[in-house]
């Protein structure tokens, strides 16, 4: 019986080391609260750009993940989906694909792609070319208000946040 509770124990803390962090449906700020990911990849989903970030995995004596905890956003850095064990996970991997497809890339690199993105959409919503600094603007007040917050689930991501009331009201 203390075996079977030791495996359950070990197994929730290795899901719940691959949890979330606070903000991390948002990539930039998932990058800034884990920075020791073991890998990013750039890659193509239905013609769209995804970025996948791979956690460490947490080892344990009693369960053995078969592959990191991997987390996938979109190219404006919302979360489209995670797993806390990528090499178990058929479901996911069949989704996301294999790890040789796409770029393994830097996480200043994964930055530059999602604000690049956030800077076109601004500059759709604007019509002004010159989106860098609307784009940093948007960034700093989105995080003023995610800190003023509490629950993570109430939380909109940047990109939903840029097309809330709130965004157009600032």
């Amino acid at each position: 019986m203390a075996l079977l509770a030791a495996f359950f124990y070990e197994e929730n803390r290795r899901v719940e080391a691959a949890r979330l962090p606070e903000g991390g449906a948002d990539l930039i700020i998932f990058l800034e609260a884990r920075p020791n990911a073991s890998g990013i990849r750039k890659f193509v989903r239905n013609k769209k750009v995804h970025i996948e970030v791979f956690g460490e995995v947490v080892f344990s004596l009693l369960s053995v993940a078969s592959g990191p905890p991997a987390y996938v956003f979109d190219e404006t850095g919302k979360l489209v989906e995670w797993t806390a064990d990528r090499g178990s996970d058929a479901v996911f991997k069949k989704k996301w694909g294999n790890l040789g497809e796409g770029t393994f890339i830097g996480a200043e690199d994964a930055k530059r792609i999602v604000k690049r993105a956030r800077g076109k959409i601004l500059s759709s919503i604007t019509g002004k070319k010159h989106h860098s600094f609307c784009v940093e603007l948007m960034e700093a007040v989105f995080l003023r208000n995610h800190k003023s917050q509490h629950s993570l689930s109430s939380q909109p991501t940047l990109p939903e946040f840029l097309f809330s009331r709130a965004a157009i009201k600032v």
